[in-house]
């Protein structure tokens, strides 16, 4: 053992009391964070301030035509459906590797409710094109390889969801749910991705979300233990008195704005106030995220004349039975729009997360993980495979020297 954990005892334990501490005074501080989404419910102003700070580049969330303390209770368990799944994992470029490359697998699951039939498969994807792989002479970066198998992942929902309608079509009518593991929206817009890559990898991610709204089949990103704090941003605006909501606007809007909100809401998510408001099964009011990113996707109509657009809306729901378990469901504004959709959706999630008791966790996308994860010793064998397949064209691949002697080391242990 090299890491001598005895040295790390006692800092471990202050860790551990500091840490308490700080849970406790957070807990302290959610009545209050409560009793601002009350208040903010009932006041009259809310659009008109939203509107401002939208205007000054503010991050945040907005109304979505109810309640923000409006809860939805567990609707009755959904029959004669089918689910599709999909996530997805990869392999990053290494530099140290044998070989350059990177592997994408996307995983899917489909259930079909009601009738015990389901479906699991995986595609798997070994890039080693130096003009995927290379962006001004150095290997692709973590998340740019992130973008890409994000879109692979709702391309393949949404085929899988088509090829579903359209075999229920000719046997017997079963609406379709699609499922995404993470943000239902591609945020690429950041230094990070090449300039040129950005608008490509937007394009093909919003022909896949319009191919699933053409279809009228609901679709929705779940993301588990949220962090973030779009609504509690709301409720601090709501609870600016009315003279200083332009002072406040100035703080903390902009590229510049703090990290951390005001008071109350300081170092909270939103996940932690609704882990108080909602019973078991229940989810809150739909809200629309306020954020720059999102721009694309209010501009981006599903071609059916119901001017809807993929606006990237959000509710939170409790999946937890015995204690709260809140995960935040991300949908565009074509399925916020529909009250039965809405219900499609939180009834899906319901079921399949309580399939097992013990971690709530949607089922279908427990599996569509499975069949999507690239373990260590699978990571190796692609290795071996790739350098065999050099070996036998009379060429030769090793390591780096950095990279040889960690191996070394690690197989003499």
């Amino acid at each position: 053992m090299t890491l001598q954990l005895h040295k790390l005892a006692e800092a471990i334990h202050e860790v551990g009391r500091a840490l308490a501490d700080r849970l406790r005074e957070r807990e302290a501080r959610l009545p209050q964070v409560v009793e601002a989404l009350r208040l903010a419910s009932q006041q009259g102003d809310l659009a008109e301030r939203v509107d401002r700070a939208q205007r000054r580049g503010w991050f945040g969330s907005a109304p979505a035509g109810e309640a923000l303390d409006r809860v939805h209770p567990a609707p009755p368990a959904p029959t004669g459906l089918t689910v599709v799944a999909t996530d997805g994992s990869q392999i990053y470029p290494d530099r140290h590797s044998a070989l350059p490359y990177y592997a994408v697998n996307i995983g899917s699951f489909i259930v079909r409710l009601g009738t015990g039939q389901t479906h699991a498969d995986s595609q798997p994807e070994i890039v080693t094109d130096p003009a995927r792989l290379f962006h001004r002479g150095e290997p692709i970066n973590a998340p740019t390889l992130n973008a890409r198998r994000k879109v692979d992942e709702l391309r393949l929902l949404a085929q899988l969801c088509l090829d579903e309608a359209a075999a229920a079509e000719a046997a017997e009518a079963r609406p379709v749910v699609g499922l995404i593991d993470g943000s239902l929206a591609l945020r690429v817009r950041n230094e990070a991705i090449p300039a040129a890559e950005q608008p490509k990898l937007e394009g093909e991610y919003l022909t896949a979300l319009h191919g699933l709204g053409g279809a009228h089949i609901p679709v929705a990103g779940y993301i588990a233990r949220p962090g973030g704090s779009p609504l509690l941003a709301l409720l601090a605006l709501a609870l600016q008195p009315a003279s200083e909501v332009e002072a406040y606007l100035a703080r903390v809007a902009g590229p510049s704005r703090p990290v951390d909100l005001p008071p109350p809401f300081r170092d909270l998510a939103d996940s932690e106030m609704f882990a108080q408001v909602l019973p078991s099964g229940a989810r809150s009011a739909v809200y629309q995220f306020v954020a720059e990113w999102n721009h694309l996707y209010q501009k981006a109509l599903v071609q059916d004349g119901s001017g809807h657009s993929h606006s990237s809306h959000f509710f939170y729901l409790n999946v937890g039975r015995s204690y709260p378990v809140v995960a935040r469901v991300e949908v565009p504004q074509w399925v916020a729009a529909q009250p039965a959709w809405l219900d499609m959706v939180h009834g899906v999630l319901l079921e399949q997360a309580w399939v097992t008791l013990d971690d709530p966790y949607p089922y279908a996308l427990a599996r569509a993980d499975e069949e999507a994860v690239i373990r260590a010793p699978e990571k190796e064998q692609v290795e071996r495979m790739l350098v065999q397949s050099l070996l036998s064209a009379g060429m030769r691949a090793m390591p780096s020297e950095k990279q040889a002697h960690k191996q070394r080391a690690r197989y003499r242990r």
